[in-house]
């Protein structure tokens, strides 16, 4: 539906192209890659466990690592924010590829998640390590919903990218909104505080940002309990939902964007 096989070679080449942007001219290069995430984890690890002694509660009152709860929802937030911030320039940053006839522009808010989900799977797969490392993995079952986690997390993104580059080309405000957006969906999430230490009357609020169902679903399985499937089966259906909406309106939009640009 989003994009045709014939396409696969040229979305890999694009996508590898992003990632080496981000790095050129850098002494490490890809390596930021690993060591960004390492950096953070031994960071957040050291201040709140050994500093601040911050406690992160679970679902039967046993108590997770906070750092290591934070990192994970710091990832999660990370790879909305830079999603949020490449796809309302991409159509822009892409003009001589928009007026292209036979570009495929609907790749472009792909190829932007794409590039954008390296670091978070660098992150989480460091989050792990971490967690096995400390003992605090148990039981191995429950990796098996990671993949769908994340994938229902990708189409959720996908739904917002295709929205918010369409709107992106012919709103330049909308560039503008993004820090806004941003820090507003840091701070309604579940990033710097446990669920479980929120009011009751708070957590329908708090799972309304699509961030906090992902990062506690990630905390859960990382320490061993069932994911949260009620909310993300909402947040799939939802996103699956917004999906179609946002990608339809980005097809009907697009015979529009080389006027504009």
């Amino acid at each position: 539906m989003l994009i045709s096989a014939q396409y696969v070679s040229l979305f890999k080449s694009m996508v590898r192209r992003e990632i080496q942007a981000k790095y050129q001219g850098t002494l490490l290069g890809f390596l930021w890659n690993l060591v960004t995430p390492l950096l953070m984890l031994a960071i957040y690890a050291t201040v709140f466990l050994a500093v601040f002694k911050a406690k992160w509660h679970m679902a039967d009152q046993a108590q997770a690592d906070y750092g290591l709860m934070l990192f994970i929802g710091i990832l999660t937030h990370g790879y909305m924010a830079e999603v949020l911030t490449s796809s309302s320039n991409v159509i822009r940053n892409n003009t001589n590829l928009i007026k292209k006839v036979r570009f495929p522009v609907k790749m472009l808010p792909l190829v932007t998640i794409a590039s954008s989900g390296v670091n978070y799977l660098l992150g989480l797969a460091m989050a792990f390590v971490y967690g096995l490392v400390q003992g605090y993995i148990h039981q191995f079952q429950g990796l098996i919903y990671l993949p769908f986690i994340i994938a229902i997390y990708v189409v959720t993104l996908t739904a917002i990218a295709y929205l918010v580059a369409a709107l992106g080309v012919f709103l330049r405000d909308i560039s503008q909104m993004m820090p806004v957006l941003i820090t507003v969906l840091l701070f309604t999430s579940t990033v710097f505080f446990s669920v479980h230490s929120a009011p009751d009357m708070l957590v329908k609020i708090i799972y309304l940002n699509p961030i906090s169902p992902v990062a506690d679903s990630v905390r859960d399985i990382l320490y061993g309990y069932a994911p949260d499937f009620k909310h993300m089966l909402w947040l799939l259906l939802a996103s699956v939902l917004g999906c179609i909406f946002s990608y339809k309106l980005f097809c009907r939009l697009r015979p529009g964007f080389a006027d504009v640009l």
